[in-house]
């Protein structure tokens, strides 16, 4: 279950105010199917951004049950929730404008992530299982951003003939979507607990306001409050705030809604975005529960998205009967976090104990930290392994054990981002000669970062310490003396006094390890936009691309950006009113590329590795390191299957490679 966003504007400022729950209006149809197999679009890569569905399902899915599906959805929120509208902003007057009607009512919405099916077969029959996973979001349609989220799955199980399986699960399967259905919405409404985020009016500065709570409090740069006003910068214990229309007055109360915990709201945000996945996985279902696990084990809010967004606010302007207009503005994501997920083939040998047989299961998941310049700050390795001894026959399908797996590898690399500590980079800046020169002569700053510049205002009776307020944005440049060169990057023109500087709230470990180069680095690419890897040896080797990248973003020494990431979050421009200005999502030229480099060889006594990276500008090589190693594979028993033992190498290699390219990464000296 993820409680994560904010809510609905609350425009009156008084204690009645936080009594009310927002208004809901819940869409009557189902999402997910609009990219899945049942769409025909599917396909077998990453790119599946929809439903996991058996296509056995897909007739029980089609237009006439998604609308049934749908209604029953809508009947049940309204049952279960307070303040549900039958007709979007029913409760506010036919004249209204679209954007009052928009900021008035939350959407809530269903999604099916997976429906799909496990077989175990058996001599008496076939053991199936019907994994259904539903997802309720409730989203503001007038920012797209999402307030809230609750996920279930439930499995279903039975014994059937060999020749029934399907038809048995077809017949069962609406029964079984509606009972996971029914049970999500009760868990959701009972979970539901809105509140009033609020804040006092302190201080004027020119045209924006200061105000007594900020980012510990759980407000955001760039999210909304009060009937028309919007954060334009969040310190750790106050915010500045530009109203739309009008002027505050010093003690006036602002507020908004929120659904989850303060100190939920308080921690660095981080949008997922998935990248290379094993085959028949969908992304929505993945990125599902890594963001429980990021938010329950880490020290991260989960941001999510509603890939129906675009639609669902479509519906609400059609009932509110208005015309299509821009979303507003909401909070951009602190991070980003793109990850990679290779399942392993399977194991099956022999133990030392006569008739238990072992199976061994393997899955591994990579994560790639990415902060607002666009740069990787760090990254996570995680992995899921099972070992079942099976005796009589008796054993887990497959396909659940892979699952199992996958999920532990996710579960794990969350587990391991609990142990990243962000740190503020905070540098002087200063206009010498006619130019703008960013003091940063630690390394702390990559060129081509841009950061908004703050100005030092004194203090402000009931805010503790210093207030800084924004008053402009800048992009770093080249490296000059004395630091970094600086352009603006504002609508104004930024006019600096002294005092200013540079800030980015939420930067990475690298604060502490300065860069040791400016330039920057992602992988090289094919014409046809696939990232390169150079295999040397007769042996192939499918998880070493996905570690490779993942060690070279880690522990190189210079700049690191991921050559497809903008491409992966182009699709959010509509969840986003200001997706054009966040930096990772940009498209960049980098200075240089890097290839990873890997041969497996047979050798007498096992096999020889060599793991190493080069750095390309075009078709130039600039330079290369490498390491070599013996891997001695794991003995199996005498008989067991080739395919086994291939298998078998894999899971060697994937613990021992990731070590190499670590320390190959490391000790190759970035480009100047």
């Amino acid at each position: 279950m993820r409680v994560l966003g904010l809510g609905l504007l609350l425009a009156a400022p008084s204690a009645a105010v936080a009594q009310d729950a927002p208004h809901l209006w819940a869409v009557a149809g189902l999402y997910g199917l609009e990219r899945s197999a049942c769409a025909g679009t599917a396909g077998d890569s990453a790119a599946w951004d929809g439903a996991m569905v058996a296509p056995i399902f897909c007739p029980s899915l089609d237009e006439a049950h998604r609308v049934a599906i749908g209604q029953r959805f809508a009947a049940a929120v309204a049952r279960a929730f307070p303040q549900v509208e039958t007709r979007f902003a029913e409760s506010l007057p036919a004249d209204a404008t679209a954007r009052a009607k928009l900021a008035h009512t939350l959407v809530a919405s269903l999604r099916l992530t997976r429906a799909t099916v496990w077989r175990l077969e058996k001599p008496a029959g076939v053991d199936a299982y019907l994994p259904i996973t539903l997802t309720l979001q409730i989203t503001n349609a007038a920012t797209g951003e999402v307030v809230f989220t609750r996920t279930r799955s439930d499995v279903a199980q039975g014994t059937f003939p060999a020749d029934g399986v399907d038809a048995a699960l077809v017949a069962q399967f609406d029964a079984r979507l509606d009972a996971t259905l029914q049970a999500l919405v009760a868990e959701a409404a009972a979970a539901w607990k809105p509140w009033a985020q609020q804040a006092v009016v302190v201080a004027a500065d020119g045209d924006r306001w200061i105000i007594d709570k900020g980012r510990s409090h759980g407000l955001r740069t760039d999210d909304a409050i009060g009937a028309d006003g919007r954060i334009l910068y969040a310190a750790a214990n106050y915010a500045v705030v530009q109203p739309t229309l009008g002027r505050y007055r010093t003690g006036q109360v602002l507020a908004r809604t929120a659904v989850a915990p303060a100190e939920l709201l308080a921690k660095p945000s981080v949008l997922v975005a998935m990248d290379a996945l094993p085959k028949e996985y969908a992304a929505p279902y993945l990125s599902q529960i890594f963001e429980d696990a990021l938010g329950t084990r880490a020290n991260f809010a989960p941001m999510p998205v509603n890939p129906g967004f675009s639609d669902l606010r479509q519906r609400a302007l059609g009932e509110a009967q208005a015309a299509a207009m821009a979303a507003d503005a909401r909070s951009l994501p602190d991070y980003v976090a793109s990850v990679s997920i290779a399942a392993l083939p399977s194991v099956r040998f022999a133990s030392n104990v006569p008739g238990v047989t072992l199976e061994r299961h393997e899955a591994h998941a990579f994560v790639s930290l990415v902060d607002q310049t666009g740069r990787v700050v760090a990254t996570f390795h995680g992995t899921g392994r099972i070992q079942d001894e099976v005796a009589g026959g008796m054993h887990f399908s497959p396909e659940q054990r892979r699952d199992t797996v996958v999920r532990n590898a996710l579960l794990d690399a969350a587990a391991a981002m609990a142990r990243f500590r962000p740190q503020a980079i905070d540098v002087p800046i200063v206009a010498e000669r006619g130019a703008m020169l960013v003091r940063d002569t630690s390394g702390a700053l990559p060129s081509g970062a841009q950061v908004t510049v703050l100005r030092d205002i004194g203090t402000i009776q009931g805010i503790a310490g210093r207030v800084r307020v924004p008053v402009g944005e800048v992009t770093t440049g080249a490296p000059v003396p004395g630091g970094l060169a600086a352009s603006d990057a504002g609508a104004t023109a930024l006019i600096l006094r002294g005092g200013e500087t540079v800030t980015i709230e939420h930067a990475g470990e690298h604060a502490a390890a300065p860069l040791t180069s400016r330039l920057a680095a992602a992988q090289c690419t094919d014409p046809d936009g696939g990232i390169r890897v150079e295999d040397r040896g007769p042996l192939a080797v499918p998880v070493w691309a996905l570690a490779a990248n993942a060690s070279f973003a880690g522990r190189y020494g210079g700049v690191v950006q991921l050559a497809t990431l903008p491409s992966r979050l182009a699709a959010l421009g509509a969840e986003f009113s200001g997706w054009r200005r966040f930096p990772p999502a940009r498209q960049r030229t980098p200075d240089y590329c890097f290839v990873p480099v890997l041969a497996v060889t047979p050798a007498a006594t096992g096999y020889d590795l060599t793991v190493g990276f080069k750095l390309m500008r075009g078709d130039q090589k600039l330079v290369g390191s490498g390491l070599r190693s013996v891997l001695t594979p794991t003995r199996l028993p005498a008989g067991t299957a080739a395919e086994d033992v291939a298998a078998m190498l894999q899971h060697d290699l994937a613990a021992q490679l990731p070590v190499l390219a670590d320390k190959a990464a490391a000790a190759l000296k970035p480009a100047q």
